[in-house]
């Protein structure tokens, strides 16, 4: 994932607040939002949530996609099927990196213990080698774990996105209703 991402639309929200005269400190207080949140927020460098978008059209009296820099709501649809699209595509190559690693693990942790087995069997390894091979088993084992836990974190995303996806489908199926 990038650090910093652009987007497609930039927000009034710093038009709005110099138009009413607010300080970017006067306008996080009276929102309840950190100053350095109300900045990000207003250089694009992160997206306002839902409900804080809301709270602040209401403040300041203008409908919502107005305040996130929409013309209208076809528009905001149409980007956040968008940014939702690279983000799925992302998590699938997370997804896909992950599982491969962690089937390479699965599978160098089975030649160890293949190795471990055979060499105990046969009172061939040394103390030092037996140690090397434990930490190696060591090793191997918490990098398996790590892969898991990226893999379930980005199965856990794409089953969030997938909701997403359908809370969109179905957002613009009552739009085209009341068209």
């Amino acid at each position: 994932m990038s650090d910093k991402k652009e987007f497609k639309h930039n927000n009034r929200l710093k038009e709005l607040r110099k138009d009413k005269g607010l300080s970017q400190q006067a306008l996080a207080q009276q929102i309840g939002v950190h100053y350095r949140t109300l900045q990000n927020w207003e250089n694009g460098k992160t997206h306002i949530k839902p409900e804080k978008a809301e709270q602040l059209a209401s403040f300041f009296n203008v409908p919502v996609v107005y305040l996130l820099g929409y013309e209208d709501i076809d528009d905001l649809i149409t980007d956040t099927e968008s940014s939702l699209k690279k983000e799925v595509e992302e998590q699938q190559k997370t997804r896909q990196q992950a599982s491969d690693h962690y089937d390479y693990f699965l599978e160098t942790i089975f030649e160890v213990l293949s190795t471990f087995k055979e060499g105990t069997k046969e009172n061939k390894l040394e103390q030092k080698e037996t140690l090397e091979l434990i930490d190696t088993l060591d090793y191997l084992v918490n990098s398996l774990d790590k892969w898991n836990k990226k893999l379930y974190e980005s199965q856990t995303m794409l089953l969030k996105y997938d909701k997403l996806k359908q809370k969109i489908d179905y957002s613009k199926q009552e739009l085209k209703n009341l068209k």
